[in-house]
């Protein structure tokens, strides 16, 4: 902060040097500000730009955790081929959570994400994602799993269920299904209005058991959902 302070006084000193009006300082220090978002947004870019292509035959361990759900957390393990589109990810995160793919969702590097926007494309929306998930797939994102580590997964944009996605393993082996391996936290209801309601419903006792998964019928439906996901709407 003190560096940025220093270049706009002495940019200011320098243009009031040669005889410049306060507006044209006010003008430099707004060229000033944008290009430093820019540079910031640059380097952002630089470690979310796609790593992989399509055809690798990997498959990845990520740990998928509900932000700002505690006692218990509600997080996912699972192990998903690199041939999976990201529609497919959203389908076994919908499956491993038990989610009911009521809503709309997004993946990015931060929840809507202005640098890399991944969602499926909607022909009457003005707003175009990066990457289309019916057709972007995990290996061409995460590649051999050497740069990217971390990415989120945003689903229902009116409740906001913000899901960290970190990237543990990468197996150089091939798998035809996705499997969840472990997990803890039952997956709050469809609806029911975000974390903080969530909480409260907790709280007031309306949540019967909320530490309770059954692995063994979650994977039914995990294993089951196909490279592509759900079929659209």
């Amino acid at each position: 902060m003190t560096n940025k302070k220093t270049k706009i006084i002495k940019l200011s000193k320098s243009v009031q040097r040669f005889g410049s009006q306060p507006q044209d300082v006010d003008a430099m220090k707004d060229a000033l500000a944008s290009f430093e978002r820019i540079s910031k947004i640059m380097a952002r870019m630089a470690t979310t730009s796609p790593r992989g292509k399509k055809g690798l035959k990997l498959t990845y361990q990520f740990k998928i955790k509900l932000r700002g759900i505690t006692n218990p957390p509600v997080w996912r393990r699972v192990l998903v081929p690199a041939n999976f589109t990201f529609s497919g990810f959203h389908a076994v995160i919908q499956e491993a959570f038990g989610w009911w793919n009521e809503h709309l969702y997004c993946f990015g590097d931060k929840p809507y994400s202005q640098s890399l926007y991944i969602a499926e494309v909607d022909e009457e929306d003005w707003y175009r994602p990066d990457y289309d998930a019916r057709k972007f797939t995990l290996g061409e994102l995460f590649g051999d799993g050497g740069i990217i580590k971390k990415f989120c997964y945003v689903y229902d944009f009116g409740d906001d269920w913000i899901h960290d996605i970190t990237l543990e393993k990468v197996f150089d082996e091939y798998s035809d299904h996705a499997t969840c391996i472990k997990g803890k936290g039952a997956c709050p209801e469809e609806d029911s209005g975000g974390v903080w309601e969530y909480e409260d419903m907790k709280e007031d006792g309306e949540i019967e058991d909320s530490a309770f998964i059954d692995l063994e019928e979650i994977n039914k439906h995990v294993e089951a959902v196909k490279p592509t996901g759900f079929e659209p709407w």
